[in-house]
Formats: structure tokens, sequence, C-alpha cells
């Protein structure tokens, strides 16, 4: 314990002269008991406690519970077996025998109890569900096949920029286009539409540069386009 010594003529004061250490050390005959269940792929650990312990954070004996889905062929040495639970869950397969279920465009209107309160025997277990059968209704809308559409998509008409109302679709076609006649397509104006200009003919070189230029004679419909131009054109 704490003293004071003389060393060498010198005074020494040391809380503690002589230290003894004390190790624990643990035995390497542990048996796992549990090895089997843990190696079961249909096993699951679902508790653990410890029964015996020399202190605090070191337990020397613990029992472990497993569940598992199929009873064991024979029981592990060292392993109590319980009695078997049987878990039951019902869930009514809606979209395996309703198409409509799985139909966007359906909406679940009614809902009725067909087989009502009773118990059944399902695998030997005896089950009660307040509801073993139910009938639905839907309300579905249904879009009726229009082919006048395809008509004209098929004469190589566009799909026209001004379609605000899902009703009634409008194409631009061209004059010449033809299409298998329909009571549900119906003419609405025919519309001069420029698709392009072209130069047919340039007596002006490409390599000099342009001063000014003059439109001598317009389009008579599309005033825009120039029929015949005159070019003034600086060239080394």
């Amino acid at each position: 314990g704490p003293e004071t010594r003389i060393i060498g003529g010198e005074e020494i004061y040391r809380e503690c002269w002589q230290w003894e250490t004390v190790s624990e050390c643990e035995s390497g005959g542990s048996v796992n008991y549990c090895e089997p269940l843990e190696n079961n792929a249909s096993c699951q650990q679902t508790e653990t406690n410890c029964l015996a312990s020399s202190k605090p954070g070191v337990c020397e004996v613990r029992e472990n519970a497993y569940s598992c889905e199929m009873p064991l062929e024979e029981v592990p040495e060292g392993v109590n077996e319980l009695p078997i639970k049987t878990e039951v869950t019902d869930r009514f397969e809606t979209d395996k025998y309703c198409e409509a279920a799985t139909n966007a465009a359906c909406s679940q209107t009614q809902m009725i109890c067909t087989a009502p309160d009773e118990t059944r025997v399902v695998d030997g277990v005896e089950v009660t569900l307040p509801c073993w059968e139910r009938e639905f209704n839907f309300s579905c809308v249904i879009r009726p096949e229009n082919p006048s559409c395809s008509y004209l998509q098929e004469a190589g008409c566009k799909p026209s920029t001004d379609n605000k109302k899902a009703e009634t679709l409008s194409y631009d076609c061209r004059e010449e286009v033809a299409f298998k006649p329909h009571e549900d397509i119906q003419f609405v104006e025919k519309l001069n539409i420029l698709d392009g200009v072209t130069i047919t003919s340039n007596t002006c070189s490409d390599s000099c540069e342009e001063k000014e230029s003059a439109c001598e004679v317009t389009h008579p419909i599309f005033t825009e386009v120039c029929l015949k131009e005159n070019k003034v054109q600086l060239c080394e």
C-alpha cells in the first residue's frame, strides 16, 4: 500500500509499491446446442435469454428460441421442442380472379360477401373467418373503337396543333391525299399552305459581296415570297 521509503538517501512516496495481476480465462469447452438450428434455412431466432452470468457483461449459459417453418424430422440433442403453433393469414386474390381490378379505367362500386362467417378445416386446422368469398362489382370506362383517325394517319395526314378537345381531333392533309370515307371524317376548310421555296434560276455569283437587293415580282398569294429578285453585287 502507500508508504514512504528511503532509496539512495532520498525519501520516495508511492501509492502502491507492489502489484499482483489476476487474469480470468475462458475455457474452450463451451457447447452450442443451437448450431443445427442456426444452419437450418427454415429456422429464425426469435428470442435469447441469459440463464447464468458470473459478472456483468459476461453470460456463461444462454438460451435461444427459434421458430421454424417446418417441424424438424429429428430434434437435436440439447434442443427442447415446443408445441407447434399454427398461424393463419387470409387474403382475397382480387387481381387473380377479377380482371377489372387491374384495369386503371375501372373502379370498384360494390362488394358483397357471398360466403359469410363459418369455420372450415384447412390442412387439418380449424379456421374461422368472417367472410370466405366476396363478389366485387366494377364500373369501367369503355372507349369505343373508331377507325376514322387511323384512316387519316395511314393516308399521311398529320395531327393538327389545335387539338384541344379529346372528343374531336383535327388533321392536316394534302389536297391530293386519298383515304377511306367515314361518317366521322368531316371536311372543315381548305387552306393554301406554302410548303417551301426553291430557287429555279440564279444569275448572280456566290463569291461576290451583296450590296443591295430588291424584289421585282412577288407571289400573288404568299406575298412574303419573291418570284423575281434583283441584286447588286461588288466583285473583285
